[in-house]
C-alpha cells in the first residue's frame, strides 16, 4: 500500500466524522419547528440522501420529509440532485440546495457546477430553479422574508471576485415566481450526464448532456436554464474588519463558508467550529447585523499561527444548538488550553500511520486517529458552556452547565447535546426511535402546513 498523504487522510477522517453526524444528525445543529425539533438524517440514512426529520422530547419520529434525491415527480432529473446539501425551515417551509456529480461546460467552454434548488411546501417538493457557481465552489442558501435570499460561498466572491475586499456574502431575489414546468415529471434516473462532451454534442445553452438523453430532458434542462433562480443583488460585507485585508487568502475566505448554520425564528447563525468566529444575520432585513468571536483571547495573529490555516481540524467548540427562545446553547473546550495546546491530531495520526508496515488500511489510520484525540481529550477534560444571544450579538460564559449538561467529557466524543423543549440538555448523540410517523393531538400532520 502506498503512504497515504496528509490531505487525503484528512478527507478520509473527514468523510468518517461527517459519516457520524448522518447516523446520528447532532453535530450539526438542529432547528426548532412548531414545538419540535428538526435533524437532518437518522440512522442507516445514506451520506447525501437523508430525510428531515422532526422530533419529539423523547426523540420520537413525528414526521419526515424525503430527500430531494430522491423525488419522483420533480421537473430535474436526478443525476442534477444526487447530493443534498442541509436543508433550513423558514415559516413553515423547507428549502434545500442540491447538486449533481459533474462539472459541466457551457458553449464558450466555460466550466460550472449546476445547483439545484427548491422548497418543500404542502407534502410536495417544488422547483425554484438552477444557480451555478465555478466549479469546486459551496454554497448555501439561507431564506429570507420576502423571498429574499443570503447566499454563503466557500471560495468566490459571486458579486466581483476580483476586488482585494471580498466577501463570502451577498444578497439576492427570486427573478420571477417559481418555473412550472410542462415536461414529464417521471425523468428515469439512469440518463448518464457527462460533463466531457464534443462541441458538436453541445445543443443545450448553459449545459451539457449525453447523446442517450431525451428530447424532453434536453427540452427541460434548456428551459429550467433560461430561468434564473435566483438574482445576485448586492454583497454583503463580512463584517470582520480586523481580518479584512487578509480576504484575498483562500483560507481566510473561506471561514465562513466552512461555518456551520442555526436558524431561529428570527435570526441565522453561523458559527466555525475551529476558531469560535460567528455571523448573525437579520431573516428579516436579510443583512448582517453581529459578528464576533465567542472567544475573548483569540485574535487575527492567533488564527494566522494555527494549523487550521494549514489544514487542521481541531474543534474548539464541541457542539453548539439553538433554545427554544431563540438563543443558542454552546459547548467548547476550555479557551486556555485552545491556546497552548500546540497538537495536531491529525498530522500525528498521519506521521505514525505512514511509518507503520504494510499492510495497513484506513481503520488503522481511524484507530491512531481516535486514540490520539483521546488523549487530547483526556489532557482536556473540562467542557465550558456559553450562550449566544442574537438579538444583541452578546456572548455570556455561564458560571456552570445547563440544567442536564456536564462539565466534563464523559467519554471520547461524546460532547454533543440536544437542547429539550424546557431549557434542559441532554449529553450525547440523537438515537432516533425508528418508528412510523405518530400523531399529534389525534393530527398525522406534524407540522402546519
Amino acid at each position: 500500500m502506498q503512504a497515504v498523504s496528509s490531505t487525503i487522510v484528512l478527507r478520509i477522517i473527514i468523510i468518517s466524522l461527517l459519516m457520524g453526524q448522518c447516523a446520528f444528525a447532532q453535530k450539526d445543529p438542529g432547528q426548532w419547528v412548531n414545538g419540535l425539533y428538526s435533524v437532518f438524517g437518522r440512522a442507516g440514512d445514506s451520506l447525501f440522501s437523508r430525510p428531515t426529520v422532526l422530533i419529539d422530547e423523547k426523540n420520537i419520529i413525528q414526521s419526515e420529509i424525503p430527500s430531494l434525491s430522491k423525488a419522483v415527480n420533480f421537473p430535474v432529473p436526478a443525476s442534477f440532485r444526487t447530493i443534498c446539501l442541509k436543508p433550513l425551515w423558514h415559516n413553515g417551509i423547507l428549502y434545500v440546495l442540491a447538486r449533481g456529480g459533474a462539472t459541466e461546460e457551457k458553449e464558450d467552454g466555460t466550466e460550472f457546477m449546476r445547483f439545484t434548488f427548491a422548497r418543500y411546501q404542502d407534502d410536495t417538493w417544488e422547483f425554484l430553479g438552477f444557480l451555478e457557481t465555478p466549479p469546486g465552489e459551496m454554497i448555501r442558501v439561507i431564506p429570507c422574508d420576502n423571498d429574499r435570499f443570503i447566499l454563503v460561498s466557500n471560495k468566490t466572491d459571486l458579486i466581483d471576485n476580483k476586488r482585494l475586499d471580498r466577501s463570502p456574502f451577498c444578497l439576492a431575489t427570486l427573478a420571477k415566481p417559481p418555473v412550472k414546468s410542462s415536461f414529464p415529471t417521471n425523468i428515469p434516473a439512469g440518463v448518464p450526464f457527462n460533463p466531457v462532451m464534443n462541441r458538436e454534442d453541445r445543443s443545450i445553452v448553459g449545459a451539457v448532456v449525453s447523446r442517450n438523453a431525451t428530447d424532453s430532458q434536453r427540452a427541460l434542462v434548456s428551459t429550467h436554464n433560461a430561468t434564473n433562480i435566483i438574482k445576485l443583488d448586492s454583497s454583503i460585507y463580512h463584517g470582520m474588519d480586523d481580518i479584512k485585508d487578509k480576504m484575498s487568502d483562500e483560507a481566510w475566505f473561506g471561514l465562513a463558508g466552512s461555518s456551520l448554520t442555526t436558524m431561529t425564528d428570527n435570526h441565522v447563525t453561523l458559527i466555525n467550529y475551529q476558531t469560535g468566529l460567528y455571523w448573525i444575520f437579520s431573516l428579516e432585513k436579510a443583512n448582517l447585523v453581529w459578528a464576533g468571536n465567542i472567544f475573548q483571547k483569540v485574535t487575527p495573529e492567533f488564527l494566522a499561527s494555527k494549523n487550521f490555516l494549514k489544514g487542521s481540524i481541531a474543534v474548539p467548540i464541541l457542539c453548539f444548538n439553538p433554545e427554544i427562545d431563540g438563543t443558542i446553547l454552546i459547548a467548547s473546550e476550555d479557551e486556555n488550553f485552545f491556546l497552548t495546546d500546540g497538537s495536531d491530531t491529525n498530522k500525528e495520526a498521519t506521521e505514525i500511520f505512514q511509518a507503520m508496515p504494510e499492510p495497513k488500511t484506513r481503520q488503522d489510520y481511524i484507530r491512531i486517529f481516535e486514540r490520539l484525540e483521546k488523549e487530547r481529550h483526556e489532557r482536556n477534560p473540562f467542557v465550558v458552556w456559553y450562550r449566544l444571544f442574537p438579538e444583541s450579538g452578546r456572548v455570556e460564559k455561564l458560571p456552570d452547565a445547563p440544567n442536564g449538561g456536564s462539565l466534563l467529557k464523559s467519554e471520547f466524543l461524546t460532547t454533543t447535546f440536544r437542547p429539550m423543549p424546557d431549557g434542559s440538555v441532554k449529553m450525547g448523540n440523537i438515537i432516533l426511535e425508528e418508528a412510523k410517523k405518530v400523531a399529534i393531538d389525534g393530527d398525522s400532520n406534524a407540522v402546519n402546513k
